[in-house]
């Protein structure tokens, strides 16, 4: 909360008064957090309404790689470690060069600096490493660092961290580090990092960032998820139906279905994030096993105005069951889902669409495009 603090209210007054800001990492941020990128121009755009003026692509790309932070952020582990984050290329930098260490190395408790000055008036027992944009000197380890690193230059990183200071790796699943440690001692490594990435792409595929978003909606919402009914329901009953199929192929409890009521008796109608179209959802750990979507076709509308003012697009006659595991792996969908929800030609051509097979070919062919 704080460091989203540090940035909202500057950039706040940068785009109010049209001060802009460069941001070098931009395209990169854009290209690699793709799907992210587009989830959060969409949850701010109430930040938007207030300025009323649009947010630049620059500061988008900022906000981008916090909230990517924040939704990979674990549990805070004990930090026997210490070390200097030192960028002196803006407090932006700064942030997302700190978000990245912290993600990558849990066990070390950061420090971050803006000015070379500052970080050299620190007593060098206050610290075990340090890790910057620009050369420092110090008799601590110093690992120079883009503010932005790849996935290929982060495992390159965290291999001689973890080396030099003999942490074992948080997962034990197969690491191209070790990979490259066994080629290493039977053969002559030439171009390492061109090697790093072969292995990667080879073991976990073309997506290498870890937050690309995962799988595709059609991947998520399978035929076998798709339903269609004609009876007459309360909402209770249809998010129920709705999610039965994914109950069924244990994806999901039965308490995430009584989560799912829960929310809406809690918080009103806000699943209805498009007209005639429900997206109900609960967290994780309300009992939520695997990643999956599903989603019931209503011939008869369900009303979901709930004692509020009453709306004909709250009549809802499509709704999609999100159950996710985590904060990332289904942005993808979630982004692909936004975008035919965008579009109330695209939504009506779902509703008239009459069989699971048909249903699944028509949001095939919506994405594609």
């Amino acid at each position: 909360q704080l460091s989203l603090y540090e940035h909202l209210v500057p950039a706040y007054f940068r785009i109010l008064f049209d001060s802009h800001l460069e941001n070098p990492y931009a395209k990169q941020i854009m290209a690699e957090y793709e799907e992210l990128y587009y989830l959060v121009a969409k949850g701010l755009a109430p930040f938007e309404a207030l300025l009323n003026k649009p947010i630049p692509p620059n500061e988008l790309a900022y906000f981008t790689i916090h909230f990517g932070g924040q939704l990979k952020r674990k549990e805070p582990m004990f930090r026997t470690l210490k070390a200097l984050s030192i960028c002196p290329n803006g407090i932006s930098s700064s942030l997302i060069m700190n978000h990245q260490l912290e993600e990558l190395f849990p066990m070390i408790q950061f420090n971050r600096i803006h000015d070379l000055k500052q970080a050299k008036k620190i007593d060098e027992q206050e610290y075990d490493m340090v890790f910057s944009t620009t050369y420092f000197h110090t008799a601590k380890k110093l690992y120079l660092s883009a503010p932005l690193l790849n996935y290929v230059e982060q495992e390159m990183l965290k291999r001689k961290v973890f080396d030099d200071f003999a942490i074992e790796p948080l997962n034990k699943a197969v690491e191209v580090s070790n990979l490259i440690k066994i080629i290493a001692r039977n053969a002559t490594i030439h171009h390492e990092k061109e090697l790093y990435e072969a292995l990667s792409r080879s073991i976990y595929g073309a997506g290498l960032n870890q937050l690309s978003g995962g799988k595709v909606l059609t991947e998520l919402l399978e035929e076998r998820f798709i339903q269609f009914t004609n009876e007459k329901l309360e909402w209770q009953e249809a998010i129920a139906l709705a999610a039965n199929p994914l109950m069924k192929a244990g994806y999901i409890t039965e308490h995430y279905i009584a989560s799912m009521i829960d929310n809406v008796h809690e918080m009103g109608a806000y699943i209805v994030l498009a007209p005639k179209t429900a997206v109900p959802h609960s967290r994780p750990e309300d009992g939520v096993k695997k990643l999956g979507i599903s989603l019931l076709h209503l011939e008869n509308p369900v009303d979901f105005n709930l004692g509020e003012e009453q709306d004909e697009d709250r009549q809802v006659q499509l709704i999609f069951v999100l159950a996710a595991i985590d904060s990332v792996g289904h942005l993808t969908a979630l982004k692909q889902l936004s975008e035919i929800l965008e579009d109330e030609e695209k939504i009506e051509a779902l509703i008239a669409t009459k069989d699971a097979a048909a249903m699944h070919q028509k949001i095939s062919q919506i994405i594609e495009k």
